[in-house]
């Protein structure tokens, strides 16, 4: 039976509204305020670039956006790294090699907020379990929470250990994907491990790198649950990062306008760095 073609767009239209009540409009009203001084239960009032150029004066979007930057800096290389380095562990036949697939990747599947939870009490100062293991060994306790420095690492230590995982199945599945004989092969002419990683496997899931990459990149520029609950943006502003500044300003402050003007520069610097990055990586592929 044919189905014509207003048939499927009926079929089509409650997913398509769906699309554009959370999608679309919120965009559109997102620009529209980043012209407004829009303070909720104030009204609004039209003031142009006015928000736009406060952006590039305010003093707290340097240091949430530095904040951003180097938890990113420290999290995201590490995930990579720890991800691909235990996904080419695993990916060889080895006993109980279900049972570690299983629990590496455990944290993945963690609430961010629970997690940011059970990191205040693993890195509490007085006592928590961390600063107690390093006392055992003979080393001084770590401000980790107190110190602007090592709250910044403490947030990415909890990040690096909840998205590692998400690295790690991506890796993983890329590395079951190359044909057994190319190893073999390989094998065969190197005799080395370090020259078939580097000539066979490494080329062959550089693609699988840059989808790890491009999704790492897009979710880290939105980090939010685990400074929010770990530390709330302190001590002082040190690990208020940008999402969080821009929640703070529209919904405790209510200063809408502006914070919509903060979300829209985000939203117009991450795309082009985005498709900067994947030009690059298809210039290397190809």
């Amino acid at each position: 039976m044919r189905v014509s073609k207003l048939t499927k767009f009926l079929i089509l239209l409650p997913a398509l509204a769906l699309v554009l009540f959370i999608a679309i409009y919120p965009l559109i009203n997102t620009v529209r305020y980043t012209f407004l001084n829009y303070r909720l239960g104030r009204g609004s009032v039209f003031i142009g670039f006015e928000n736009i150029m406060s952006f590039f004066t305010d003093d707290r979007v340097l240091e949430s956006v530095i904040a951003t930057l180097v938890i990113m800096g420290i999290a995201i290389p590490s995930e990579i790294f720890l991800g691909l380095l235990l996904a080419v562990l695993v990916d060889k036949p080895i006993r109980g090699m279900k049972f570690f697939r299983t629990i590496f990747s455990f944290p993945f599947f963690a609430t961010p907020a629970a997690v940011a939870f059970l990191s205040v009490t693993i890195f509490y100062e007085q006592g928590g379990p961390v600063n107690s293991l390093l006392s055992f060994l003979g080393l001084d306790p770590i401000r980790w929470l107190s110190s602007p420095d090592w709250a910044r690492v403490s947030v990415a230590l909890v990040d690096i250990w909840q998205w590692t995982p998400f690295c790690f199945l991506i890796f993983l599945a890329g590395l079951q994907s190359i044909p057994q004989d190319l190893y073999e092969a390989a094998w065969l002419e190197t005799k080395s491990k370090w020259q078939v990683f580097w000539k066979i496997t490494f080329p062959l899931i550089t693609p699988v790198f840059a989808v790890v990459l491009i999704l790492r990149l897009m979710e880290a520029m939105k980090i939010f649950d685990v400074p929010a609950v770990m530390t709330k943006g302190g001590p002082g502003n040190a690990t208020e990062v940008f999402p969080m500044l821009i929640y703070r300003t529209g919904l405790k402050y209510f200063n809408l306008g502006y914070a919509s003007a903060m979300g829209f520069i985000l939203l117009i610097v991450e795309i082009p760095l985005l498709m900067w990055i994947i030009k690059r990586l298809r210039a290397i592929f190809d």
